[in-house]
């Protein structure tokens, strides 16, 4: 189990208990309706008209801030297993659809990024929401912590901004055909009579060729974010005093 299970475990525990502590006719009556029921929704709606808002309010943004952390952590690692396939040409002939290798490789590697750096900020939205709501009143270090903890994760997240940026407003391989001096063949070609059978279906191939070392640069990067994220979250956990909360 690594550290953001560890710690999503004992926010949890302690949520469930101030819910406890604080509403126990909605914890009564939810338990009793699951018992009966085994239905999750059907549970869930048996409570719906008990408020919770007094004491249990403040645990929501946590509880949020980690799940989008963790889907966001899915979304980077399913971008890098369609990476790490290599389809065949012309790989989704299915209404009409057709995507070849250099165009999944370019796309994939698009989604990784993206997802990256969303990573990177929900991460970031996480130990901060956790430090100030966590350790803040229970530590006068609280703003040190917090800067200590964030140190690696905004370097790499600086370190992504760097392809990111470039990706989200213009730039990086769309300037390829300008530096590589591309531009002069492809308007000649283009002004043909039929310039397609030419053109079509090459704009992403050189794309291709690079696959492999596509794959293994990101799959290491992939690595390096959730080991730094793990150590993050071991120091986050370590300066939280579960029983003061």
């Amino acid at each position: 189990m690594n550290e953001l299970e560890l710690f999503r475990n004992s926010l949890y525990a302690a949520a469930a208990r101030s819910l406890r502590e604080k509403h126990p006719q909605y914890v009564e009556t939810f338990m009793q309706a699951l018992a009966k029921t085994r239905n999750l929704s059907l549970a869930i709606d048996s409570v719906k008209t008990i408020p919770t808002d007094v004491g249990f309010a403040k645990w929501r943004p946590l509880l949020t801030a980690i799940f989008d952390t963790e889907l966001a952590i899915n979304q980077v690692k399913t971008s890098l297993d369609l990476l790490r396939i290599i389809p065949p040409k012309s790989v989704v002939p299915l209404h009409n659809v057709s995507i070849s290798e250099g165009a999944w490789v370019y796309y994939h590697v698009d989604v990784w990024i993206f997802w990256q750096d969303a990573l990177l900020e929900r991460i970031k939205k996480l130990i901060r929401l956790s430090v100030r709501r966590l350790i803040r009143h229970f530590n006068p270090q609280w703003e040190n912590i917090e800067i200590d903890i964030l140190k690696s994760i905004n370097l790499l997240s600086q370190d992504i901004g760097k392809i990111r940026d470039p990706l989200a407003h213009g730039g990086w391989a769309v300037d390829a055909p300008a530096e590589e001096k591309l531009w002069e063949g492809t308007v000649l070609v283009a002004t043909l009579a039929n310039p397609h059978e030419i053109i079509s279906g090459q704009v992403f191939e050189p794309m291709a060729q690079y696959h492999a070392k596509w794959y293994d640069e990101l799959d290491r990067k992939t690595r390096l974010v959730l080991d730094v994220i793990d150590k993050s979250i071991g120091k986050l956990r370590g300066n939280i005093d579960w029983d003061k909360i």
